[in-house]
């Protein structure tokens, strides 16, 4: 998984790829919000293959600590959101074997 940055950020469209995690087997699903509340953008991503929810947690200057929050069958999608307004975000996880949604509570501020 990777993200491309505007390297000049003047529009000239020359971009340098940023690498976040070169083993994330057939990533499929992908959520971004600020989880941790330190007002750097995290990533959720899922992996069909080995079936890892995985959470990226920024550190700023474009650094990430990988964290498995969940193994799967397969993993298909994820959403991270605040539901109740409170501070503590959820993430819903679809994959096998039963494809339902599964919530948890992954960080308060």
């Amino acid at each position: 998984m990777l993200f491309k940055k505007n390297a000049e950020n003047d529009g000239s469209e020359n971009f340098t790829e940023i690498l976040i995690d070169g083993s994330l087997n057939g990533a499929l699903g992908l959520a971004i919000n600020d989880i941790d509340g330190d007002g750097d953008l995290d990533i959720f991503a899922t992996a069909f293959n080995g079936g890892s929810v995985v959470w990226y947690e920024n550190n700023g200057s474009q650094s990430f600590t990988k964290s498995t929050i969940a193994t799967l069958g397969a993993a298909y999608d994820v959403r991270v959101n605040d539901l109740e307004g409170n501070g503590e975000f959820f993430h819903e996880d679809k994959g096998e074997p039963d494809l339902s949604w599964i919530a948890y509570v992954v960080a308060e501020k």
